[in-house]
């Protein structure tokens, strides 16, 4: 191995060493709860899968700036008490989401080096994949919005410098989809809401 081969491995080894200790990535995995604004079925009936991934840069002791990568399941429908009159509606929306998120930290324990509690919020881009339907009310063959911008709110606790859970409640700022109404009326705009319940690994 020559001079220059030497070289460029320790800087490169240098370069990840800092970027180790720069920021931080997690592995995520969660359950929403989610339910759809105007579309006449209340309650956060609908349950989906939320996985990926975050990076997180550290703007100050207590504070991160987040950037996460996540595959998320959404929609709504009925509550099973109305399985009695054979009504059982379905709406599922399948999103490639990218919030970016700011947090800040509290609880801070010198032995392990990491805070057990943090709120954070923030906004969430994301787009839609697939949508599919079981007798649901919404006008699925019609066209729907296939960007969504969201507003999130949150807080964690860590159980240990690796292992931690987060509750969240997500709330669109864009319509889904709006529906056409009775002349004279307002449209009618669709809205989705979720909770979300998430466990994290940081590396």
């Amino acid at each position: 191995m020559n001079t220059a081969k030497i070289a460029f491995f320790i800087l490169i080894s240098f370069i990840s060493v800092e970027a180790q200790s720069f920021f931080k990535g997690s592995a995520i995995i969660g359950v929403n709860a989610s339910q759809i604004d105007g579309d006449d079925l209340a309650g956060y009936h609908k349950y989906g899968l939320t996985a990926g991934v975050k990076v997180e840069f550290p703007l100050s002791p207590s504070f991160d700036l987040g950037l996460e990568f996540l595959y998320c399941q959404r929609g709504s429908r009925t509550a099973l008490i109305y399985n009695i009159y054979s009504e059982t509606y379905r709406f599922g929306l399948n999103y490639i989401s990218m919030p970016l998120i700011l947090k800040w930290n509290d609880w801070w324990v010198p032995e392990e080096s990491y805070y057990k509690v943090n709120l954070h919020g923030g906004l969430a881009n994301a787009y839609l994949i697939s949508s599919d339907t079981e007798e649901s009310p919404i006008p699925i063959d019609r066209d729907l919005n296939d960007y969504d911008l969201s507003l999130v709110l949150g807080g964690g606790f860590a159980f240990s410098k690796n292992w931690s859970i987060s509750l969240r409640y997500s709330r669109s700022l864009t319509t889904l989809y709006e529906l056409e109404t009775f002349p004279g009326r307002e449209r009618e705009r669709l809205l989705g809401y979720f909770l979300t319940l998430r466990t994290e690994y940081t590396f």
